[in-house]
């Protein structure tokens, strides 16, 4: 099995968004997408759901802090 690991801001990169086009894609705040991405806060299930279809990521794709 083909497992990928991202971080959550290498996602973002990747998707060729800045903080603040993905936290309007995302409906959160930049300060939450902050958090996520540092790792102080754990990413909640439809968050991580949402991120995958903001990012273009496939469904394999673990985020990491």
């Amino acid at each position: 099995m083909d497992e990928r690991y991202l971080t959550v801001r290498a996602a973002r990169i990747s998707a060729e968004l800045t903080q603040e086009q993905a936290r309007k894609k995302l409906g959160i705040t930049r300060y939450q997408l902050q958090n996520f991405e540092n790792g102080r806060t754990p990413v909640p299930l439809h968050i991580a759901w949402a991120m995958k279809d903001a990012y273009h990521l496939p469904s394999i794709t673990v985020l990491k802090p």
